[in-house]
This record gives C-alpha cells, structure tokens and sequence, in this order.
C-alpha cells in the first residue's frame, strides 16, 4: 500500500494475527490486552462504504435472539458476545432486511484461527459489496437458482440476505471454519424462526467445507450443482489460490457462474485470475456498480480517512467454466 498509515495498521493486524496462530497451542483463548490491540487494528477508520441502512438491535430483543437458537441447538456456542445489527435494503423492485450477528468481544482462537480466517475477524468491505452488487442484480441473478457462499465468515451478510428475498431456490452458506458456521447458524435461527408457508421460499443451510482433501478428490452431493457462486476476499492467501479454484470449478454447474469480489492487495488478486484461466473465461470489472463508484471517490475526497483503493476497493470478477462455451455477458448497472 502507498499509504503509510494504511500500512502500518495493516502490519499491525498481522502482527497480532501470527502471534495468536503461535501461540494458540498453548493458550485457548486470547488475553484481553491482546484483543485490544488486534481490536485497534481490526476496526478500520474506513470499514463501510454503506451501502445498507443500519441498526443495533436493542438488548432485550438481541437476548431473546440468542436465547432461541442456546434452545435450539446442542452445538456450543461461538465464545464472546456479539452485537445483533439489522441490515435494510431497498429499490424500485425489492426490499429486505436480515438480522445478522457481529462479533464484539474477546473470543478464542478458534475463531481468529481457521481455514483461511480473514472473514472471522472483520466483517470486509468486499462482502458488503457483494451483498449489494448481487441484491441491485437479483432478480436477473438468482431467481430460481442454487446459490453457494464460499468462505462466508462470521456474518455471512451476502448470502443471508439473498436467502431473504426468497429469490434463490436454494442458498447454501459455507466456511471452513465451524466456529463461523455455527455463528451463521444462530443468525439463520433469527430471520428463518420457522419453516415458511410459501412453498418457493428459498432453502437455506449451512455446511463446513474446507479447501483440501479429501473434499477436493471425492465426490460429493454438491459436485457441479450451483448455478451461481458468491465468494469475497478468497484470493488473500495465495498459498490457497490453486485449492480455490479447484472447489470453484467443482462445485460451480458447467454453464454457472463465479462471482468474486477482491480488492488488489497487492499482486493476489491478479495472480489468482492468471491461475483461473486456465479453467475458467476470466472478466475482470473495475468499475460494476453506480452507487459503489460514488462511494469510492467521496472517500477518495476525504483524504483524512484511511480508504486505499488497493485494500478496500473490490473489484468484481467473473468467471464461467471454459467447458460451458461462449455465454453473454452480464449486465451492470
């Protein structure tokens, strides 16, 4: 990064973050001055572009939300305390709200330290575009169709909120961590209480699925059976790019599409769409969206935030298995 504020917060992040994989073999959970100073690194100056209309649940609401899903399941649950934040969306053709679950408080690390554990930590910038991308493009993306969330993390924003429009026929939110997966299913328990009367209302689960064997070489129930695939900041390990491309072409229907929010970071980006070509037909969009364009120079303008492009700006790619042809581009608004 260009900005040495930006770079020495980012430092910082990770700094905390490899102390805690070393020490996580000896300590199960992190010492609160620990938390405070990955706290401090975590919470950006600039997290949001928001896109979405926000709210903190009150307390008496958010206990009566965790006490349902503690009756509900046997699984332990997430350590720490979350805050419960509602999300609203709204246009011309479409309005939903979800519910959704946000860490605030020390947990083990079991959470920080997972399967490619970025999405356990923070709740990105690239993951709310998604989610907003994909609502603005709905009806044209998803109705009807099997959605698949990689690496949804913690909150699993995009795919929750796509599971509430009743759209999709099916809408399934993985990680591979099952601390993430289990805070997802507490979220599930607030906005799906019961089984909908609307016999096309979406169908939404969740599954712990790793990147690796045995996952990678045998089959399985979901081979080649998404239409649409959602996944954000995937490419941040590129240790991991030849794996995620590997469950991508596995997992995506041989006329499906990919669609993948990442900002540069560097070369990661860009090295993971060399290494898709040689499955995938690889579009690769800067500019996707009208209302994200805006937002993206207005905090531009405000040089007194931490914004670098480069770490918080995704950039939308596309990618459709080779095997399925030539297929027409989609339309961005």
């Amino acid at each position: 990064t260009n900005n040495p504020r930006v770079s020495g917060v980012v430092k910082d992040r990770w700094k905390f973050l490899k102390s805690a994989i070393v020490k996580s073999s000896k300590e199960s959970n992190c010492e609160a001055e620990d938390f405070q100073s990955w706290h401090r690194t975590s919470v950006r100056r600039f997290g949001s572009f928001k896109l979405f209309s926000t709210e903190e649940i009150p307390t008496s609401e958010a206990k009566l939300l965790s006490d349902a899903h503690l009756s509900s399941c046997t699984a332990a649950t997430p350590p720490g305390t979350g805050t419960w934040i509602r999300y609203t969306y709204k246009d011309a053709s479409l309005a939903v709200t979800a519910t959704l679950k946000c860490l605030t408080s020390p947990a083990s690390l079991s959470v920080m330290v997972g399967f490619n554990n970025t999405g356990n930590i923070c709740l990105w910038p690239s993951e709310e575009v998604m989610a907003w991308y994909c609502l603005r493009n709905a009806h044209r993306l998803l109705s009807g169709r099997r959605v698949c969330e990689l690496g949804c993390g913690m909150t699993a924003l995009a795919g929750v909120l796509l599971a509430r429009t009743g759209l999709p026929a099916e809408v399934l939110l993985t990680d591979g961590n099952d601390v993430s997966v289990r805070n997802v299913d507490a979220i599930l328990s607030a906005n799906f209480p019961s089984p909908l009367a609307n016999a096309t209302a979406t169908t939404v689960r969740t599954c712990v699925l790793r990147w690796d064997e045995p996952f990678l070489s045998q089959p399985t129930p979901y081979d080649g059976t998404f239409d649409v695939i959602i996944c954000a900041d995937c490419v941040f390990f590129k240790e991991l790019h030849t794996y995620l491309n590997r469950v991508l072409l596995k997992l995506v229907k041989p006329h499906g599409t990919v669609i993948l929010f990442a900002p540069e970071r560097g070369s990661t980006l860009r090295q993971f769409c060399e290494l898709a070509q040689k499955d995938f037909a690889v579009q690769r969009l800067d500019t996707y969206d009208d209302v994200v364009n805006q937002r993206h120079h207005e905090a531009l303008a405000q040089t007194e935030q931490d914004y670098d492009p480069n770490i918080h700006y995704p950039v939308l790619v596309e990618l459709r298995p080779i095997r399925s042809g030539s297929e027409p581009k989609l339309e961005h608004k």
